[in-house]
């Protein structure tokens, strides 16, 4: 016998669930620029350049004593060791100062251009330093000509008339190689703080899209 059926009853209806809400991405400008994480990643990179350097001078001078103590002469590994530590400090200081600049901008679009940006403020305050350093040393020195004579033969003749062994010729010559140094950290820093910039990029990017799963709310 069929059962019969209720007609009288209520009939539940479930409703679909709501469509998916499509959020456009919030339109900003890239080329923002995070001045606070740039001086701190200059401040880093001061900062390892002033540890590495301190550390060079310790062990350079150990092996210039090392080198006149036994041969009476400093040799050709102080000023090795001091060209690939330069190199070394300058390097590393650059690239980890840009490093830290772009991460802590959070800006992933100019990862790069907070390390260089960082790059040439370090540049410009060791230049800065090593400016005033050199130029005390260039004033002793002018005071050193200035009580001295220099004979044609190439010999100072300080005040107390000892002779000073002098090469005049030779002047250009170590200018040229100290500026190719110098040039060849600079380009050096250069190099690593682009590529500390690119290192340092915030893992998370904004996404094209939005889409809010049914039954949550989106973030304010």
């Amino acid at each position: 016998m069929p059962e019969e059926v209720n007609r009288d009853a209520p009939v539940i209806v479930t409703p679909p669930p709501p469509p998916p809400v499509i959020v456009p991405r919030r339109i900003e400008p890239v080329n923002r620029t995070a001045w606070g994480a740039i001086w701190c990643g200059v401040v880093i990179a001061l900062g390892m350049e002033a540890l590495f350097t301190l550390f060079g001078f310790f062990i350079g001078l150990e092996l210039y004593s090392t080198h006149v103590n036994a041969a009476g002469a400093a040799g050709n590994s102080t000023s090795i060791w001091t060209t690939i530590w330069y190199l070394v400090t300058v390097g590393w200081s650059m690239f980890f100062g840009a490093w830290c600049a772009s991460r802590l901008s959070g800006i992933w679009e100019s990862g790069a251009l907070h390390g260089i940006a960082t790059w040439g403020l370090a540049t410009f305050a060791t230049i800065l330093v090593v400016g005033i350093t050199v130029w005390a040393v260039f004033r002793e020195g002018i005071l050193l000509l200035a009580t001295g004579v220099v004979t044609p033969l190439g010999v100072m003749v300080g005040p107390g008339g000892g002779a000073i062994a002098v090469a005049p010729q030779n002047t250009a010559g170590v200018i040229a190689n100290v500026a190719g140094r110098l040039w060849g950290g600079v380009m050096l820093g250069l190099i690593t703080a682009i590529l500390g910039g690119l290192a340092g990029r915030s893992r998370v990017r904004a996404l094209g899209e939005t889409q809010q799963v049914p039954g949550t709310r989106l973030a304010a």
